[in-house]
Order: structure tokens, then C-alpha cells, then sequence
């Protein structure tokens, strides 16, 4: 990591040259000043809109589209692979199905394998992360249970001590944010 650190300051020092650049979660990455951009929970209309545009307009007269947005909670990843699974379907129903019984594991393109195809191994990848402690990690098991979130008093209770590093390992790793 610290070679990529070195590698990217001794690229920004050239002048008239711009970095542009992804990173999983939610830190910088060396000693850059770098214009960060977070991706974060799509508000409903854009949820919407983005399921709409990958699997088609018909989705938003079909009466299965509001279950998805709730499941899928806004997480584009998600929305945009649920929604390439939609494109040939032509109706929500039979995949809203299948969604009830394998749950995330919809949220994979058929074909390929890897991180930017398959919300669970994108998730994988953040909890294998050397950022994620144990704390984080029994966080991240408690809130699967939790989808209204967790409030402060409550995680104190439930974590003692290791509140606070395991609500900062989520919020690094883009697991979590603010307000769970």
C-alpha cells in the first residue's frame, strides 16, 4: 500500500496532471488532497430511476418495483445488478420469488464473477479488509438483523468498550454510516 501511496504522490506532483481514482470505502488514500465523492444510499427517486434505466422502462408500472427498492435499500450496486437481471424478465413477480429465497445472493450478474458482479462478494471483499476488526465484524452481523439501524445507547450496551471501533471499522470500509 505504501508503494501505491508513493507511486500516486510522485504522479500528482506533475504538473497539469489530474488523478482520477476509485477506493473501496470511505478514506483517503496517501497524504493527497484528493476532491472526494462517496457513494452512498440513493434516495428513492433515484433508486428508481436507476433500476428503471438498466432494466427498462416497464419496471415502473410493475406493482413488484416498490418491494425491490425496499429490499435493496438504495445501494446502487445492488439496484443495478437486480435491475440487469430484470432486463430480459419483463415482469418483477418471478424475480421478486427468487429474491425471497436466496435474498442478496440475486444481486450477482448470471455470467461473471467478481467484485463489481456480485454484491456479496463485493461485501466479502470490505469485511476481509485489514480495516475491519472483530468489533466491526460482529457490528456488521448484528445490523444484518437490524435493518432500522442500531442507536448509540444500544450499541454501547451490546459492545462495551469496542463501540467505537467497530462503528468506525463499518464507516472506513463503507459497511456502514452514519446514523445506523
Amino acid at each position: 500500500r505504501k508503494a501505491v501511496e508513493q507511486f500516486l504522490a510522485e504522479l500528482a506532483s506533475v504538473d497539469h496532471l489530474s488523478i482520477v481514482a476509485s477506493f473501496r470505502g470511505k478514506e483517503t488514500v496517501g497524504k493527497l488532497n484528493w476532491d472526494t465523492h462517496f457513494v452512498e444510499e440513493l434516495a428513492p427517486r433515484y433508486a428508481r430511476e436507476l433500476f428503471a434505466r438498466v432494466a427498462g422502462p416497464w419496471v415502473l408500472s410493475d406493482r413488484y418495483l416498490d418491494r425491490f427498492m425496499t429490499a435493496l435499500g438504495g445501494t446502487p450496486l445492488a439496484l443495478q445488478l437486480v435491475a440487469q437481471r430484470a432486463f430480459h424478465a419483463r415482469k418483477l413477480r418471478p424475480l421478486w420469488n427468487e429474491w425471497l429465497v436466496i435474498g442478496a445472493d440475486l444481486a450477482c450478474h448470471p455470467d461473471f464473477d467478481g467484485k463489481l458482479n456480485s454484491l456479496n462478494q463485493s461485501i466479502a471483499l470490505s469485511l476481509a479488509s485489514p480495516r475491519m476488526k472483530a468489533a466491526g465484524k460482529r457490528l456488521f452481523a448484528i445490523l444484518g438483523r437490524l435493518p432500522a439501524g442500531l442507536n448509540d445507547k444500544d450499541l454501547k450496551a451490546l459492545l462495551h468498550s469496542s463501540s467505537v471501533s467497530a462503528r468506525e471499522s463499518l464507516i472506513r470500509t463503507a459497511l456502514g454510516y452514519e446514523g445506523f
